[in-house]
């Protein structure tokens, strides 16, 4: 079996082969949230217009797996192509067309400070905000990419307009609040576990707040209409803990002692949460009424 240095190698000689000569194709490292560095094939033609990216990390867990590596090669040929079939370019240079698609992103941003130059973003709290454009969503996962501040721009908008439209999509998101034992009742049954969990079995504790694929879902925090609406169910207060950019947990206030869940909350970011995952080591509260979110003191 190749080691990871000579799979990368091997990969790169033999997509280059099968990948066209009107293609161009490298191996970089592509800077992600927390300013975590993944290496990837990166795809452009020759006009650098379109860079599909392929993350060798996943690719080599699939060859350690058995995957054979011609496979390998004809899965992340097969990725590109599908891309450039999208003609991204063509389909994205004017706002009407892009205005719908207009996606806001959470991150933390103490973790992200060097990164956010160049892309339109504004704070909130401990985090930063930021726009995508979806180019594909699905069950199968999200293509999307950052909105950068020549794109402007180019579409001919203000920030401010970027903004309202970001906003107002995320308004009719569709995101789900279910509890955990719900959640970990799906995990036995999809897991094939001969146990399962009877989400009537146990008093609900926490609650998981997520966007409908489960993918940076975490931004879910900035619907107070759904925390509102949600804390007069319960006759509550919230606390939401960040679990990760992909969803939040609520945890109804019953006067536990915040520097616990804090604490909770580091320590699972640090055992258990992907660094490039992880969203903050706050806490964060949501008053009835109020229509804020805050850090709770």
């Amino acid at each position: 079996m190749l080691n990871y240095d000579e799979f990368k190698r091997k990969l790169l000689k033999r997509v280059r082969e099968n990948a066209g000569e009107d293609m161009k194709v490298e191996i970089a490292a592509i800077q992600k949230n927390n300013g975590i560095q993944k290496e990837a094939i990166v795809f452009s033609d020759k006009e650098d217009n379109l860079q599909p990216v392929i993350y060798l990390d996943s690719i080599y867990s699939q060859y350690r797996a058995g995957t054979e590596l011609s496979v390998c090669v004809g899965f992340t040929v097969g990725v590109c192509r599908s891309v450039m079939d999208l003609n991204i370019d063509m389909a994205y240079k004017n706002w009407e067309d892009v205005r719908g698609k207009i996606d806001v992103t959470v991150i933390n941003k103490a973790w992200n400070a060097d990164a956010m130059s160049g892309i339109p973003h504004r704070e909130f709290l401990d985090l930063v905000l930021y726009c995508r454009v979806i180019i594909d969503r699905n069950e199968n996962g999200v293509a999307s990419t950052i909105v950068r501040s020549h794109m402007l721009r180019e579409w001919g908008i203000s920030e401010e307009e970027l903004w309202e439209a970001a906003f107002s999509n995320l308004k009719t998101e569709e995101f789900d609040i279910k509890d955990v034992n719900e959640v970990l009742g799906f995990i036995f049954r999809e897991g094939g576990l001969s146990g399962t969990l009877d989400k009537n079995e146990f008093e609900p504790v926490m609650y998981v707040l997520t966007n409908k694929y489960q993918n940076r879902g975490a931004v879910g925090m900035l619907r107070t209409d759904l925390l509102e609406k949600f804390a007069e169910q319960g006759g509550c207060d919230l606390y939401i803990l960040p679990s990760s950019i992909h969803e939040v947990l609520l945890l109804k206030d019953d006067e536990m002692p915040v520097d616990e869940l804090r604490k909770m909350v580091r320590s699972v970011n640090r055992g258990v949460v992907d660094e490039m995952d992880r969203l903050s080591d706050e806490v964060y509260y949501y008053r009835r009424g109020s229509g804020k979110v805050e850090i709770a003191a």
